[in-house]
């Protein structure tokens, strides 16, 4: 699994974020801090949080695939399939996952 800092480091280095910060409050949903709070530990993470990120990767690699570049979409697409299976084996976040349901969009 991909740890959020190596997940963090991909969109910045797909010009998708640029600040911890920034990766905090746009891709996990939470104060700009919470990446340091939780050290880049997905366990750590909450279920919410993942399942946004989750989300919004998929999201991104769909529109880096129809409109600029193949191989950023397989990048952001391995990252996303890395984060959802990570997430099928938490028991804990497998059993929140029904109810969650995130819509978001990439500029």
């Amino acid at each position: 699994m991909h740890t959020l800092i190596e997940i963090y480091q991909l969109l910045r280095s797909e010009g998708l974020c640029s600040t911890q910060a920034e990766f905090s409050e746009n891709w996990l949903g939470h104060s700009w801090h919470y990446m340091s709070q939780i050290g880049g530990d997905p366990r750590k993470a909450s279920p919410a949080s993942l399942q946004l990120l989750a989300s919004r990767l998929d999201m991104a690699a769909t529109k880096a695939k129809e409109t600029w570049c193949p191989a950023s979409s397989k990048r952001l697409q391995g990252a996303f399939e890395e984060l959802e299976r990570f997430l099928c084996d938490d028991t804990e976040v497998t059993r929140a996952r029904p109810y969650f349901d995130v819509k978001a969009r990439i500029n």
